[in-house]
């Protein structure tokens, strides 16, 4: 069985577009680790091409959600889904801000910003299937 990790997000170092972010971690002990994650099982428009203004829209949605909240992200670990073929890890994001709990990559296919991108999300057993309860929930 594969479980998630979970990070606490210290700094967006980058919002590249609404699918992808440069992010510092907290690893723990006081260990830090900066890499570029995409959102994991969606899939934004561009912000170059033909659909740049849709795009941007997005970009400014995904900046919108995570604007002073408390961010944290889950990856897996041991799977080859861990990274996508650009090396970007794979990641749910999670924003506890003014809106409550949110999962940022469902609220934005929510909001109509992407559409969903993993035709089996579950076949790696992530995210959970209550993605949007609090991180200290015991049964997570």
């Amino acid at each position: 069985m594969t479980l998630p990790y979970t990070y606490k997000v210290i700094e967006v170092v980058k919002v590249i577009d609404a699918d992808t972010i440069r992010v510092e971690l907290d690893l723990g002990f006081h260990m830090r680790y900066v890499c570029t994650a995409r959102l994991y099982g969606i899939n934004a428009p561009e912000v170059r091409g033909p659909e740049r203004e849709k795009g941007k829209a997005a970009t400014e949605c995904l900046k919108e959600l995570i604007e002073g909240a408390e961010l944290w992200c889950r990856t897996l670990r041991d799977t080859k889904k861990q990274q996508g073929k650009y090396g970007r890890w794979l990641i749910d994001l999670f924003a506890d801000g003014k809106d409550g709990h949110i999962n940022c990559n469902r609220e934005l296919i929510r909001r109509g910003h992407a559409v969903p991108y993993m035709a089996d999300y579950a076949s790696v057993g992530f995210p959970p299937k209550n993605d949007n309860r609090p991180l200290d929930d015991p049964d997570k």
